[in-house]
């Protein structure tokens, strides 16, 4: 059998781009699982695909599809209409197939019988007002065009759908009839023109799964489905279709929409893909140094250790301090939080003096001289640092957020407060005596103008506390 994927990036980043994931990484990380699981049983997977999905599944991640069709570079489509790139994909096949999906995994073949079929679907759909509303949406308007037979289909008590996770066949003139008429309701009715009304509806589910179950019902065609029983279009449950706890003991997953989104399918997915694809794995995870740093390499040495090596440095620091604040008073934490209330929506009233108090807990990273530049760029990059300035330390507090932590990235100047303030309640005024003893050479009115706004940003960050 010959299998078939696309993945069709409308112009979007898939390093940035999540496509309904949670994050990025994990939609190439499930495009990893989905070709890898479908290798071990078909000698002929195939992707279609445009240059930048090219490179990042076969020329990074090094994907064993057994042939690669780059045809989307020039397809106008607008990107949430993606559907239409697999209904291209089908167009286009000239020998039974099997269209599967990039969310949907086969821990064991296909059944003989649906591969052999002229048709062929995930499952029938029983359709309720979720799918209706997406309908009404599309055709609300009476300038859109229907085929009479899809009117009649849609107006039905049971409006048809297929849910097409797989999908193909080897009746491709009838596959062929279907998208034919798909990209004809398409162009007559505008709906990828931008300026059109229609055009931003989400018309994906319509033109792939009701387009197809319509046309069926008017031929009198027999799809022959992977799951024999009618699912209701919001009916997709985690335990049927997403738990991949259960891979190795059940014949099918399909991660569909909002099941995305779960960080239990997350992380599942994750520790299925070191279990039994690891080298890929990491491949996907040293894409994304900002979340896997420990992981980063450098082939050239700029400093005395490589940025691995430095950014676990960091690491671990901030490892110690969360055993070290395990046991903190929450009250105290909490008057904290209200005295920073208090400054972020008071900042702008007119004080003349005041005092300045340190965070009580703050504890700095101090950058090493033998670390790699490399790491500097990359923390810098994630705690919001710009590059213009030295990475000089990493100023860490206890906090109610993420991870228990909450990170600011200093300064030279930013340390020189940090130090002046060192000694306990300081006032504003001898703060900017201390700071101008500091810059002798400089205006007093440039210290001033640094003075206020690195003040503010180390207030706005919680290293310190006006009083």
């Amino acid at each position: 059998m010959r299998i078939v994927q696309t993945f069709w990036t409308a112009g979007q980043d898939p390093l940035k781009h999540s496509f309904g994931w949670s994050h990025p990484q994990y939609n190439l990380m499930s495009w990893a699982l989905s070709c890898l699981s479908l290798r071990e049983h078909y000698d002929d997977v195939e992707l279609y695909t445009d240059s930048a999905g090219y490179h990042i599944l076969i020329e990074v991640l090094g994907l064993p599809y057994t042939k690669t069709h780059v045809v989307f570079d020039d397809f106008k489509c607008l990107p949430h209409h993606w559907a239409l790139a697999k209904i291209k994909t089908y167009s286009m096949q000239t020998e039974p197939f099997i269209h599967v999906d990039g969310d949907v995994y086969l821990p064991q073949p296909l059944p003989k019988k649906v591969e052999d079929a002229p048709l062929v679907a995930q499952n029938e759909e029983e359709c309720t007002d979720y799918y209706r509303r997406m309908v009404e949406q599309i055709v609300v308007s009476h300038e859109i065009l229907l085929y009479d037979w899809l009117d009649e289909q849609i107006n039905a008590t049971n409006m048809p759908s297929y849910n097409m996770g797989i999908f193909g066949g080897s009746d491709l003139e009838f596959i062929h009839t279907y998208c034919k008429k798909v990209f004809n309701f398409m162009e007559i009715n505008h709906i990828n023109d931008q300026a059109n009304l229609q055009s931003s509806a989400n018309c994906n589910v319509f033109i792939e799964q009701i387009f197809f179950a319509s046309l069926v019902k008017k031929n009198q065609k027999e799809v022959n489905c992977l799951f024999q029983h009618l699912i209701k279009d919001n009916g997709y449950s985690y335990v049927e279709f997403c738990d991949l706890l259960d891979f190795f003991c059940r014949p099918y997953f399909h991660i569909l929409g909002g099941h995305k989104l779960s960080a239990d399918v997350s992380k599942t997915l994750e520790n299925l893909l070191v279990y039994k694809f690891p080298d890929f794995y990491w491949k996907v995870c040293l894409m994304f140094s900002d979340v896997h740093p420990r992981l980063i390499s450098c082939q050239v040495q700029t400093s005395g250790l490589s940025i691995e090596k430095s950014i676990a440095m960091y690491e671990d620091f901030k490892k110690k301090l969360l055993l070290k604040w395990v046991h903190l008073n929450v009250k105290e934490l909490k008057k904290l939080e209200s005295l920073h209330s208090s400054y972020v929506f008071e900042r702008n009233k007119r004080i003349s003096d005041y005092k300045i108090m340190k965070h009580p807990f703050v504890e700095c990273f101090q950058i090493p001289r033998i670390w790699n530049e490399g790491a500097n760029r990359i923390l810098g990059k994630t705690l919001n640092f710009e590059d213009s300035f030295p990475l000089v330390a990493i100023a860490i507090i206890p906090s109610f957020n993420c991870d228990g932590l909450s990170a600011c990235a200093l300064s030279f100047t930013d340390m020189i407060i940090m130090e002046i303030a060192e000694f306990g309640v300081i006032e504003r005024s001898d703060m900017m005596k201390a700071l101008c003893k500091k810059y002798p050479l400089a205006e007093k009115d440039d210290v001033m103008s640094m003075f206020s706004s690195e003040i503010n940003f180390l207030f706005m960050n919680k290293m310190l506390f006006r009083i």
